[in-house]
């Protein structure tokens, strides 16, 4: 993933909390991958396929990886192939998403953007 920075992560859930914030019982996820590329402005990285795999697009793939940590923090719920925002996270995912620093934790020493989220990586 080293054409996705950190901060790309954190601008396609910003967009993704977006849309679900507007569907309080939930979203398909392949609804909600539509309506995230509708909105973002992919990069030819994005758009492309895996080497490997002809026929899987990169963009999906981040966006499932990148919202990992949200389900983990309990923002949203992803069940039965729907993805709901959480009601008591509305407050708290606003806060944290408007900052321009929101990056998805990483995980790595000495990480700004991981050190400022209020859950970590942690195994």
């Amino acid at each position: 993933m080293a054409e996705i920075t950190v901060q790309r992560g954190g601008v396609m859930l910003r967009a993704l909390f977006k849309i679900l914030e507007t569907m309080p019982d939930g979203i398909h996820a392949s609804d909600a991958l539509k309506g995230l590329e509708q909105v973002l402005d992919l990069t030819p990285f994005e758009k492309a396929d895996y080497p490997q795999r002809p026929g899987v697009r990169r963009f999906e793939k981040l966006v499932r990886f990148h919202s990992i940590n949200a389900v983990k923090a309990g923002w949203m719920v992803k069940s039965g192939g729907v993805w709901t925002i959480t009601g008591g996270s509305r407050s708290a995912v606003a806060e944290v998403l408007k900052s321009a620093l929101y990056a998805p934790p990483i995980g790595l020493p000495g990480s700004d953007a991981s050190s400022a989220l209020p859950f970590t990586n942690s195994r």
